[in-house]
């Protein structure tokens, strides 16, 4: 494959990126996902330790996946965090606020009533499918790692978004399969040694979904920004 695709500036593909929830049945192309892991592993990390591993779950292991999910009969909100506990026990503002608001826009973009909670479900369900993208990634670290290389793991991440975005590859971080943890590790085939983080759909976008023109706003800076002279 001829890897010379147009390469855009970072500023555009931070500008540009977003979590894309519908993909083209198109396939992705091995070696350029390999190169976008190979450059994204240039992402720092405490002591050059590198601790991130990464399973590459093609549209057969993405099969296994869901299906084993769904088949649990487990409700997202009764699901285990076992490994990684990624969400508060209980919100509070300014965060439950910002976590309603990209909930309302996006149920909306899907005509999906608020009190629908059954459509509300089942269309959470579809992160365990990758939204339909031909390739889902599951990040985990060794269990030997303490919770540093969770920052390792973030900014590998943003790193692989990022340059995907740059080649015209859109993404959809998902820390849902955490909750699944023991269940997406065996379907998958992970040691039992590494704890499961999250995953990441990459694919390349379906411009037409109704989620295509989602655009989450970011606070102000001074609702986050101290200055210590």
């Amino acid at each position: 494959m001829n890897l010379s695709v147009r390469v855009i500036p970072v500023d555009e593909a931070i500008a540009s990126r977003q979590a894309v929830r519908a993909y083209l049945d198109r396939s992705l192309d091995m070696d350029l996902l390999h190169s976008i892991l190979e450059l994204a592993a240039r992402a720092p990390s405490g002591a050059n330790m590198q601790p991130w591993k990464v399973h590459v779950l093609g549209k057969k292991a993405i099969a296994r996946v869901f299906e084993a999910v769904k088949g649990s009969k487990i409700s997202p909100d009764r699901a285990n965090w076992e490994e990684f506990k990624y969400y508060p026990s209980r919100f509070v503002d300014p965060f439950l606020a910002r976590r309603r608001e990209v909930g309302n826009a996006l149920y909306d973009c899907l005509g999906i009533d608020r009190r629908d909670i059954a459509a509300k479900r089942l269309h959470f369900l579809q992160n365990y499918a990758f939204f339909g993208a031909p390739v889902g990634l599951l990040f985990t670290v060794s269990r030997n790692m303490e919770e540093g290389a969770v920052l390792d793991v973030g900014m590998f991440m943003q790193n692989i978004m990022l340059i995907a975005r740059s080649r015209g590859l859109d993404t959809c971080p998902q820390a849902a399969f955490a909750a699944f943890s023991s269940v997406v590790k065996g379907a998958a085939g992970i040691p039992e040694g590494e704890r499961l983080l999250c995953g990441m759909a990459i694919g390349y976008a379906d411009r037409c979904h109704p989620t295509a023109n989602l655009k989450t706003s970011r606070a102000p800076l001074g609702e986050w920004v101290s200055v210590h002279e």
